[in-house]
């Protein structure tokens, strides 16, 4: 294994596994690499610590989740890698600046997501959304490449770097292009959004050097068809996130979006393209 392709192997597993051991003589194993070359180049990729890497996603997994739902901030904190709540609170504070059920009621998230009350189309992109309706995604195996960086620079490239993978090792056009935004605009620093261009294949698919191979597993998601440009979806992504949250029967979970392109094309210059925006959510407690 390469260094460059253990350190990816690490990051991925890091962000799968927030729960887990994740220091960084656990990761080192998982790349393959001596811990003290592990830790110098994944300062050099990454330009933090891995220490420093795995508190940012465990804090900003856990502020996603204090905006979206209603768990007790100890569920949270546990599912985020914290053996308590004290821990927790002192490390969400360092970064947030608040408790984190302060936070939690402060409604950040919602604040900076939803859409103005009169969102006026003057001299807007026009574009159409559909009403959003409870789906299940299926499990997915996908080749993927990941853009680090602001979402909307992620170069439409990578899907055509993926299609032709595929069609010189198997002789076919692949199968369905997606998307996975990882982060939320709304917490994670710009230059630290992870981005995922995949394609869907099969088992006979390897990857190769940036190509990796993943899985996306089964998720209850509120769908919602965007028919537009590509860069209007800045813009509408607010008007989303509203809509799932508007659902009657169920709540907004997390993260990752899954966007599927439904011409099996990414290009720019489309004025009306079809993409499936899939939110997961999960189905509220009945009350009795």
């Amino acid at each position: 294994m390469t260094s460059a392709y253990g350190l990816q192997s690490a990051v991925l597993f890091a962000q799968a596994n927030l729960d887990q051991d994740l220091s960084s003589a656990r990761l080192s194993q998982i790349a393959e690499i001596s811990p003290d070359h592990f830790r110098r180049r994944f300062r050099q990729e990454l330009g933090e610590t891995p220490a420093q890497f795995v508190e940012r996603l465990r804090l900003e997994k856990a502020a996603f989740r204090l905006t979206v739902s209603d768990e007790s901030v100890l569920s949270i904190a546990l599912d985020c890698g914290y053996a308590n709540h004290e821990t927790f609170t002192r490390a969400f504070k360092r970064r947030f600046q608040l408790t984190p059920r302060a936070y939690q009621r402060a409604g950040r998230f919602r604040q900076r997501a939803c859409p103005p009350a009169e969102r006026s189309r003057e001299n807007a992109t026009p574009y159409e959304v559909s009403r959003t309706q409870i789906t299940r995604l299926k499990p997915l195996q996908v080749a993927f490449i990941r853009h680090t960086g602001p979402y909307e620079n992620v170069p439409t490239s990578l899907w055509q770097k993926l299609q032709n993978y595929v069609r010189e090792t198997r002789g076919d056009e692949g199968g369905m292009l997606l998307g996975v935004g990882h982060d939320s605009l709304a917490i994670t620093p710009i230059d630290k959004l992870r981005f995922d261009a995949c394609m869907t294949v099969d088992g006979s698919v390897l990857g190769d050097g940036d190509i990796r191979i993943g899985a996306l597993p089964s998720l209850t998601c509120g769908a919602t068809t965007f028919v537009g440009p590509y860069a209007a979806l800045p813009d509408v992504y607010p008007l989303i996130f509203s809509k799932v949250s508007a659902l009657p029967n169920h709540a907004l979970v997390g993260l990752p979006v899954i966007e599927i392109y439904r011409d099996n094309t990414v290009e720019l210059t489309r004025s009306a393209s079809v993409t499936e925006i899939l939110i997961p959510v999960k189905r509220k407690p009945m009350r009795g």
